[in-house]
């Protein structure tokens, strides 16, 4: 198991992030991702074992705000109330990967993953009252404040320190209030599984995360106890959290909530 990041290290990563573009792949000075690019271009497409993490292609854009809920938008919102682009944000697929999945820095929070074979048509509002809305191409989308919202030791706003890439995957370092956050995400099994590993330091008696009712229904967590749509992580809990979110269609029904 990975030590927690010192706060040192935290101040280090804004200075290794000045220093990449805000379009093409990203690259680590030990870790990096220069073979998954690689073989992009050359047209070769690595075939992924099942169960087995993808070689991600990373990149940072500048993209049309694409969230829809009121509490979600409002760190993006300028002084007329209107919802600004989305700058910089982190996106994270692969090559032939069923999806993408979008990580933004101005929120520190996962915003959502993006089914790419049904991306193509965009999502109108229906026309008239009692039209079925069209399905989204976001199979997951971020709704509500930030996950670790309201959860002991946050205050104020979360603050992005910076990222590294450890083993071709991008760990996203942060603080929100008196906790210090690593969040790492990738994709497995040909982007049909999105994964996160949260390690947080400053909160002795644990920590709670609070996702959208259809995140926690696609959700299996290595560790802590759901209460309906809000995992609890006890403070002496053994290991780091590890969020599995499925974003193929399943058939089985959810487990009952408590």
């Amino acid at each position: 198991m990975r030590r927690p990041l010192p706060r040192s290290i935290f101040l280090t990563a804004v200075t290794v992030l000045t220093s990449f573009g805000c379009a093409g792949p990203l690259q680590a000075q030990e870790d990096a991702t220069t073979e998954a690019t690689e073989e992009s271009e050359s047209g070769v497409t690595p075939q992924a074992p099942q169960g087995r993490p993808l070689k991600l292609d990373i990149s940072r854009r500048s993209l049309k705000n694409f969230l829809t809920d009121e509490v979600a938008l409002i760190p993006y919102q300028d002084s007329d109330g209107e919802a600004k682009e989305l700058r910089d944000t982190f996106m994270i697929g692969a090559v032939k990967s069923a999806h993408a999945a979008f990580w933004d820095p101005v929120s520190c929070r996962l915003l959502g993953a993006l089914n790419l074979k049904d991306s193509t048509a965009p999502v109108k509002a229906p026309e008239e009252e009692g039209e079925e809305e069209p399905a989204s191409p976001y199979t997951l989308l971020a709704a509500g404040a930030h996950p670790l919202n309201g959860s002991k030791g946050t205050f104020e706003k979360p603050k992005y320190f910076g990222f590294r890439i450890v083993s071709g995957k991008p760990e996203f370092l942060y603080t929100f209030g008196g906790l210090q956050i690593e969040e790492q995400v990738w994709l497995e099994d040909e982007g049909l599984v999105l994964k996160t590993r949260y390690t947080v330091k400053g909160s002795k008696s644990g920590y709670t995360l609070t996702f959208p009712a259809n995140w926690k229904e696609r959700c299996e967590a290595s560790i802590g106890e759901w209460k309906k749509n809000q995992l609890t992580v006890p403070g002496d809990a053994e290991g780091e959290l590890i969020l599995t979110f499925h974003l193929d269609k399943r058939d089985t029904e959810s487990p009952e909530e408590n």
